[in-house]
């Protein structure tokens, strides 16, 4: 099973802000995924302020600049883990550092193999 965790962050996040601890806890935290064959894919997302939302609207594709949030996190990366269940997606997760910089997400993600 594949799942998309996503981490949010604070709108004013600054990478710089990462204390040195927390950011060799994450790298080693990803490279023991890796060895594990968990970790699929990881990456960082650009600010909220530097995206475009793609909307439907009247049969034809709309670009707007960035997402219409009402909130005061964005989404700020993502993995991609291969684990047997939630449990166990969870708890490599859980095993991170990535958490003390905000809240975490988990959904599976239903693959489509056309």
């Amino acid at each position: 099973m594949k799942f998309l965790v996503t981490g949010y962050l604070p709108e004013d996040f600054n990478p710089a802000s990462v204390t040195p601890e927390i950011g060799a806890a994450i790298h080693q935290h990803n490279a023991a995924m890796e060895a594990a064959g968990v970790l699929v894919l990881a990456g960082g997302l650009a600010p909220a302020k530097m995206t475009k939302t793609l909307r439907a609207k009247d049969g034809k594709m709309m670009v707007t600049d960035g997402p219409f949030t009402e909130t005061k996190e964005q989404l700020g990366g993502f993995y991609i883990l291969e684990a047997a269940s939630l449990d166990d997606a969870i708890a490599w997760v859980s095993k991170g550092a990535a958490g003390a910089l905000g809240p975490i997400e988990i959904r599976q993600i239903f693959v489509h193999e056309g």
